[in-house]
């Protein structure tokens, strides 16, 4: 896999990070502004970049990216089911190969895991 990305229902930023601090150990704060916050873990020996969208959907969700092959996740499933479960909030991602250029993602929450239509 490229990278992971996912988006979760408006969360709190500081307990986010705590939760990618850890699957992949310290990471650094290296940008900020008023949409997005930028850092840098390692993974595989290498930098991973980690790009956190704050205000997805009008504030509704709020994205992360996981840019490196070197996140702990083989999907961005995996990575979503993770954080439904420690956050227990709604995350939506891309829902695999199978689905591909269907305009849906996989949507993790209370109800189970179901296809949403884009909007």
């Amino acid at each position: 896999m490229a990278d992971t990305e996912v988006y979760i229902e408006s969360v709190d930023l500081d307990e986010l990070v705590t939760w990618i601090e850890d699957k992949i150990g310290t990471v650094k704060k290296i940008a900020e502004d008023d949409e997005l916050l930028v850092y840098h873990g390692k993974a595989g020996g290498e930098v991973l970049p980690i790009f956190i969208q704050k205000n997805v959907e009008d504030g509704a969700f709020v994205g992360v990216w996981f840019n490196s092959i070197y996140a702990p996740w083989e999907t961005d499933a995996e990575c979503a089911r993770e954080l439904h479960q420690r956050f227990g909030k709604s995350v939506q991602c891309d829902p695999g190969d199978e689905v591909k250029g269907q305009d849906m993602f996989l949507e993790i929450s209370a109800d189970g895991e179901q296809l949403v239509k884009l909007s």
